[in-house]
Protein backbone atom coordinates (compact mmCIF):
# COMPACT_ATOMS: atom_id res chain seq x y z
CA UNK A 1 0.00 0.00 0.00
CA UNK A 2 1.40 3.41 -0.94
CA UNK A 3 1.87 6.13 1.65
CA UNK A 4 -0.76 8.37 0.05
CA UNK A 5 -3.31 5.55 0.08
CA UNK A 6 -2.53 4.84 3.73
CA UNK A 7 -3.14 8.49 4.66
CA UNK A 8 -6.37 8.49 2.65
CA UNK A 9 -7.60 5.43 4.55
CA UNK A 10 -6.67 7.09 7.84
CA UNK A 11 -8.56 10.30 7.03
CA UNK A 12 -11.61 8.39 5.83
CA UNK A 13 -11.61 6.28 9.00
CA UNK A 14 -11.47 9.38 11.19
CA UNK A 15 -14.30 10.99 9.22
CA UNK A 16 -16.37 7.84 9.69
CA UNK A 17 -15.71 8.02 13.43
CA UNK A 18 -16.87 11.64 13.46
CA UNK A 19 -20.04 10.70 11.57
CA UNK A 20 -20.65 7.85 14.03
CA UNK A 21 -20.28 10.33 16.86
CA UNK A 22 -22.88 12.64 15.33
CA UNK A 23 -25.35 9.74 15.26
CA UNK A 24 -24.57 7.83 18.46
CA UNK A 25 -23.44 10.86 20.53
CA UNK A 26 -20.39 8.99 21.83
CA UNK A 27 -18.74 12.31 22.67
CA UNK A 28 -21.51 14.66 23.78
CA UNK A 29 -22.28 17.25 26.41
CA UNK A 30 -23.83 15.55 29.48
CA UNK A 31 -27.47 16.35 30.10
CA UNK A 32 -30.27 15.22 32.43
CA UNK A 33 -29.62 11.86 34.12
CA UNK A 34 -26.12 11.55 32.71
CA UNK A 35 -25.11 14.97 34.04
CA UNK A 36 -26.57 14.11 37.44
CA UNK A 37 -24.70 10.77 37.52
CA UNK A 38 -21.40 12.50 36.69
CA UNK A 39 -21.87 15.05 39.46
CA UNK A 40 -22.69 12.32 41.98
CA UNK A 41 -19.65 10.26 40.95
CA UNK A 42 -17.27 13.21 41.32
CA UNK A 43 -18.79 14.12 44.68
CA UNK A 44 -18.21 10.59 45.96
CA UNK A 45 -14.45 11.01 45.42
CA UNK A 46 -13.87 13.75 47.99
CA UNK A 47 -17.12 15.64 48.50
CA UNK A 48 -16.56 18.25 45.77
CA UNK A 49 -20.05 19.17 44.59
CA UNK A 50 -21.50 20.17 41.24
CA UNK A 51 -18.69 19.03 38.92
CA UNK A 52 -20.01 18.27 35.44
CA UNK A 53 -16.58 17.75 33.90
CA UNK A 54 -12.87 18.60 33.91
CA UNK A 55 -11.31 20.73 31.16
CA UNK A 56 -7.73 21.19 29.98
CA UNK A 57 -5.63 21.62 26.88
CA UNK A 58 -2.81 19.60 25.37
CA UNK A 59 -0.22 20.05 22.63
CA UNK A 60 0.22 17.76 19.64
CA UNK A 61 3.71 18.17 18.18
CA UNK A 62 3.81 18.85 14.42
CA UNK A 63 6.26 19.88 11.71
CA UNK A 64 6.44 23.66 11.25
CA UNK A 65 3.65 24.57 8.79
CA UNK A 66 4.46 26.65 5.72
CA UNK A 67 1.99 29.39 6.61
CA UNK A 68 2.49 31.36 9.85
CA UNK A 69 4.86 28.85 11.51
CA UNK A 70 5.46 31.16 14.50
CA UNK A 71 1.78 30.96 15.42
CA UNK A 72 2.21 27.24 16.00
CA UNK A 73 5.22 27.59 18.30
CA UNK A 74 4.09 27.08 21.90
CA UNK A 75 5.54 28.25 25.19
CA UNK A 76 7.71 25.12 25.34
CA UNK A 77 9.37 26.22 22.09
CA UNK A 78 8.17 23.50 19.74
CA UNK A 79 5.55 23.55 17.00
CA UNK A 80 2.18 22.07 17.84
CA UNK A 81 -1.56 22.39 17.50
CA UNK A 82 -3.84 22.85 20.47
CA UNK A 83 -6.21 20.20 21.68
CA UNK A 84 -8.92 20.98 24.26
CA UNK A 85 -10.81 18.25 26.03
CA UNK A 86 -13.57 17.94 28.61
CA UNK A 87 -14.00 14.61 30.39
CA UNK A 88 -16.29 12.98 32.95
CA UNK A 89 -15.55 10.91 36.06
CA UNK A 90 -14.76 7.83 33.93
CA UNK A 91 -12.12 9.78 31.96
CA UNK A 92 -14.37 9.63 28.89
CA UNK A 93 -14.35 12.72 26.70
CA UNK A 94 -17.61 14.65 26.60
CA UNK A 95 -16.32 17.39 24.30
CA UNK A 96 -13.21 18.04 22.20
CA UNK A 97 -11.93 20.96 20.16
CA UNK A 98 -8.81 20.74 18.00
CA UNK A 99 -6.73 22.49 15.36
CA UNK A 100 -5.99 25.98 16.72
CA UNK A 101 -2.38 27.30 16.76
CA UNK A 102 -0.62 26.41 19.99
CA UNK A 103 0.41 30.00 20.70
CA UNK A 104 -3.19 30.65 21.76
CA UNK A 105 -3.70 30.78 25.53
CA UNK A 106 -5.96 28.10 27.04
CA UNK A 107 -8.56 30.67 28.05
CA UNK A 108 -8.67 32.08 24.52
CA UNK A 109 -8.87 28.54 23.10
CA UNK A 110 -11.89 27.92 25.31
CA UNK A 111 -13.55 31.12 24.11
CA UNK A 112 -13.19 29.93 20.50
CA UNK A 113 -14.63 26.47 21.20
CA UNK A 114 -18.23 25.29 20.97
CA UNK A 115 -18.91 25.11 24.73
CA UNK A 116 -18.22 28.82 25.23
CA UNK A 117 -20.61 29.82 22.45
CA UNK A 118 -23.12 27.22 23.63
CA UNK A 119 -22.98 28.60 27.16
CA UNK A 120 -23.83 32.09 25.90
CA UNK A 121 -26.80 30.81 23.88
CA UNK A 122 -28.00 28.31 26.48
CA UNK A 123 -27.27 25.29 24.29
CA UNK A 124 -24.77 23.96 26.85
CA UNK A 125 -26.60 23.82 30.15
CA UNK A 126 -25.22 23.51 33.69
CA UNK A 127 -28.01 21.92 35.75
CA UNK A 128 -28.19 22.41 39.52
CA UNK A 129 -25.52 25.17 39.50
CA UNK A 130 -22.92 22.73 38.18
CA UNK A 131 -19.57 23.79 36.75
CA UNK A 132 -16.42 22.63 35.01
CA UNK A 133 -13.07 22.35 36.78
CA UNK A 134 -10.05 23.95 35.15
CA UNK A 135 -6.56 25.08 36.06
CA UNK A 136 -5.46 28.68 36.54
CA UNK A 137 -5.22 29.18 32.77
CA UNK A 138 -9.01 29.58 32.78
CA UNK A 139 -11.02 32.46 34.18
CA UNK A 140 -13.20 31.97 37.23
CA UNK A 141 -16.89 32.21 36.35
CA UNK A 142 -20.31 30.80 37.21
CA UNK A 143 -19.60 27.75 35.04
CA UNK A 144 -15.81 27.45 35.55
CA UNK A 145 -14.23 26.64 38.90
CA UNK A 146 -10.47 27.14 39.28
CA UNK A 147 -8.07 26.88 42.20
CA UNK A 148 -6.77 29.72 44.35
CA UNK A 149 -3.48 31.20 43.16
CA UNK A 150 -0.57 29.78 45.11
CA UNK A 151 1.46 33.01 45.01
CA UNK A 152 -0.60 34.44 47.87
CA UNK A 153 -0.85 33.35 51.48
CA UNK A 154 -3.61 30.77 51.52
CA UNK A 155 -5.66 29.78 54.51
CA UNK A 156 -5.97 26.14 55.49
CA UNK A 157 -9.46 26.15 54.03
CA UNK A 158 -8.21 27.51 50.70
CA UNK A 159 -5.36 25.00 50.57
CA UNK A 160 -7.81 22.18 51.26
CA UNK A 161 -10.02 23.51 48.46
CA UNK A 162 -7.07 23.43 46.03
CA UNK A 163 -6.17 19.88 47.05
CA UNK A 164 -9.71 18.62 46.51
CA UNK A 165 -10.01 20.43 43.20
CA UNK A 166 -6.71 18.91 42.00
CA UNK A 167 -7.88 15.43 43.02
CA UNK A 168 -10.85 15.85 40.68
CA UNK A 169 -9.14 17.78 37.89
CA UNK A 170 -6.48 15.08 37.47
CA UNK A 171 -9.11 13.07 35.57
CA UNK A 172 -8.58 15.17 32.44
CA UNK A 173 -4.80 14.78 32.67
CA UNK A 174 -5.27 11.02 32.95
CA UNK A 175 -7.66 11.09 29.99
CA UNK A 176 -5.03 12.80 27.82
CA UNK A 177 -2.42 10.28 28.98
CA UNK A 178 -4.72 7.39 28.06
CA UNK A 179 -5.40 8.94 24.67
CA UNK A 180 -1.73 9.43 23.77
CA UNK A 181 -0.82 6.04 25.15
CA UNK A 182 -3.52 4.34 23.10
CA UNK A 183 -2.73 6.31 19.92
CA UNK A 184 1.01 6.91 19.76
CA UNK A 185 0.62 8.88 16.53
CA UNK A 186 -0.55 11.82 18.67
CA UNK A 187 2.98 12.08 20.08
CA UNK A 188 4.01 13.61 16.76
CA UNK A 189 2.05 14.23 13.57
CA UNK A 190 4.15 14.71 10.46
CA UNK A 191 1.35 15.33 7.99
CA UNK A 192 1.26 18.85 6.58
CA UNK A 193 -2.54 19.13 6.43
CA UNK A 194 -3.74 21.01 9.50
CA UNK A 195 -7.37 20.13 8.80
CA UNK A 196 -6.33 16.51 8.58
CA UNK A 197 -4.54 16.81 11.91
CA UNK A 198 -7.71 18.05 13.58
CA UNK A 199 -9.75 15.23 12.06
CA UNK A 200 -7.25 12.62 13.23
CA UNK A 201 -7.08 14.05 16.74
CA UNK A 202 -10.83 14.31 17.21
CA UNK A 203 -11.35 10.99 15.46
CA UNK A 204 -8.91 9.32 17.83
CA UNK A 205 -10.74 10.78 20.79
CA UNK A 206 -14.02 9.40 19.50
CA UNK A 207 -12.41 6.02 19.04
CA UNK A 208 -10.84 6.02 22.51
CA UNK A 209 -14.11 6.90 24.26
CA UNK A 210 -15.95 4.36 22.16
CA UNK A 211 -13.32 1.72 22.94
CA UNK A 212 -13.58 2.20 26.68
CA UNK A 213 -17.37 2.36 26.81
CA UNK A 214 -18.44 0.02 24.05
CA UNK A 215 -15.56 -2.36 23.33
CA UNK A 216 -17.80 -5.09 21.97
CA UNK A 217 -19.70 -2.67 19.74
CA UNK A 218 -16.43 -1.24 18.43
CA UNK A 219 -15.17 -4.67 17.44
CA UNK A 220 -18.43 -5.36 15.64
CA UNK A 221 -18.45 -1.98 13.92
CA UNK A 222 -14.84 -2.12 12.76
CA UNK A 223 -14.54 -5.84 12.08
CA UNK A 224 -12.94 -6.80 8.78
CA UNK A 225 -15.81 -6.64 6.28
CA UNK A 226 -13.83 -8.05 3.34
CA UNK A 227 -15.11 -11.22 1.78
CA UNK A 228 -13.32 -14.55 2.14
CA UNK A 229 -11.69 -14.41 -1.29
CA UNK A 230 -10.11 -11.06 -0.44
CA UNK A 231 -8.71 -12.37 2.84
CA UNK A 232 -7.27 -15.47 1.16
CA UNK A 233 -5.73 -13.25 -1.52
CA UNK A 234 -3.99 -11.22 1.18
CA UNK A 235 -2.61 -14.42 2.69
CA UNK A 236 -1.31 -15.44 -0.74
CA UNK A 237 0.29 -12.10 -1.63
CA UNK A 238 1.88 -11.17 1.69
CA UNK A 239 5.64 -10.55 1.56
CA UNK A 240 8.23 -9.97 4.27
CA UNK A 241 8.94 -6.32 5.06
CA UNK A 242 12.36 -4.86 4.46
CA UNK A 243 14.77 -6.12 7.17
CA UNK A 244 11.95 -8.14 8.76
CA UNK A 245 13.00 -11.42 10.35
CA UNK A 246 11.53 -14.60 8.90
CA UNK A 247 10.16 -15.55 12.31
CA UNK A 248 8.22 -12.29 12.48
CA UNK A 249 7.05 -12.76 8.89
CA UNK A 250 5.85 -16.23 9.83
CA UNK A 251 3.99 -14.84 12.83
CA UNK A 252 2.15 -12.39 10.58
CA UNK A 253 1.16 -15.22 8.29
CA UNK A 254 -0.09 -17.23 11.26
CA UNK A 255 -2.27 -14.30 12.29
CA UNK A 256 -3.65 -13.85 8.77
CA UNK A 257 -4.37 -17.55 8.51
CA UNK A 258 -6.04 -17.53 11.92
CA UNK A 259 -8.36 -14.70 10.85
CA UNK A 260 -9.43 -16.57 7.73
CA UNK A 261 -9.88 -19.84 9.63
CA UNK A 262 -12.07 -18.08 12.17
CA UNK A 263 -14.19 -16.61 9.38
CA UNK A 264 -14.63 -20.08 7.87
CA UNK A 265 -15.38 -21.69 11.24
CA UNK A 266 -18.17 -19.18 11.87
CA UNK A 267 -19.73 -19.73 8.45
CA UNK A 268 -23.00 -21.62 8.93
CA UNK A 269 -23.64 -22.06 5.20
CA UNK A 270 -20.99 -24.76 4.66
CA UNK A 271 -20.59 -28.26 6.10
CA UNK A 272 -17.87 -29.39 8.48
CA UNK A 273 -16.25 -31.39 5.67
CA UNK A 274 -16.08 -28.27 3.52
CA UNK A 275 -14.62 -26.29 6.42
CA UNK A 276 -11.91 -28.93 6.90
CA UNK A 277 -11.11 -28.80 3.19
CA UNK A 278 -10.82 -25.00 3.27
CA UNK A 279 -8.62 -25.03 6.38
CA UNK A 280 -6.29 -27.65 4.85
CA UNK A 281 -5.95 -25.44 1.77
CA UNK A 282 -5.19 -22.41 3.97
CA UNK A 283 -2.46 -24.31 5.83
CA UNK A 284 -0.81 -25.16 2.52
CA UNK A 285 -1.22 -21.60 1.22
CA UNK A 286 0.37 -20.09 4.34
CA UNK A 287 3.29 -22.54 4.06
CA UNK A 288 3.88 -21.77 0.37
CA UNK A 289 3.71 -18.01 0.99
CA UNK A 290 6.28 -18.33 3.76
CA UNK A 291 8.66 -20.42 1.65
CA UNK A 292 8.35 -17.92 -1.20
CA UNK A 293 9.54 -15.17 1.16
CA UNK A 294 12.67 -17.07 2.21
CA UNK A 295 16.14 -16.68 0.71
CA UNK A 296 17.18 -18.99 -2.13
CA UNK A 297 19.32 -21.07 0.24
CA UNK A 298 16.54 -21.53 2.76
CA UNK A 299 14.01 -22.18 0.04
CA UNK A 300 16.14 -24.98 -1.42
CA UNK A 301 16.64 -26.50 2.03
CA UNK A 302 12.90 -26.29 2.64
CA UNK A 303 12.24 -28.34 -0.48
CA UNK A 304 14.59 -31.00 0.87
CA UNK A 305 13.08 -31.01 4.36
CA UNK A 306 9.52 -30.97 2.99
CA UNK A 307 7.75 -29.25 5.93
CA UNK A 308 4.05 -30.06 6.07
CA UNK A 309 2.88 -26.93 7.90
CA UNK A 310 3.92 -23.34 8.46
CA UNK A 311 4.83 -24.28 12.01
CA UNK A 312 7.23 -26.96 10.72
CA UNK A 313 8.87 -24.38 8.47
CA UNK A 314 9.22 -21.88 11.32
CA UNK A 315 10.81 -24.55 13.50
CA UNK A 316 13.33 -25.28 10.75
CA UNK A 317 14.14 -21.57 10.30
CA UNK A 318 14.70 -21.23 14.03
CA UNK A 319 16.98 -24.26 13.94
CA UNK A 320 18.81 -22.93 10.86
CA UNK A 321 19.39 -19.47 12.38
CA UNK A 322 20.70 -20.94 15.64
CA UNK A 323 23.04 -23.39 13.88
Amino acid sequence: MSKSTCWDVLYRTCRILLKMNSVFKIISWPIRDRAHAIMEAFQEINGFEGVIGCIDGSHIRILPPRDHPNSYCNRKIFHSVSLQGLCDNKKLFTHVYAGEPSSIHDSRLFEKSDPFEGIQTGQFAFPHDSHMLGDLAYNLSDYMMVSFKSNINLSNRQENFNIKLSQIRVHIENAFALLKGRFRRLKFMETGKLIGKAEIMVGNRAELTYWISFKTALIQSFADRRDLDCLVQELTRTHPYKNESLLNFGSRLQLLRSNVVQRISNDTTITNEQKLCHITYLDKTALNTFIAGCSDLLRNNMHLRKPKTLEDALAYVNEFENF
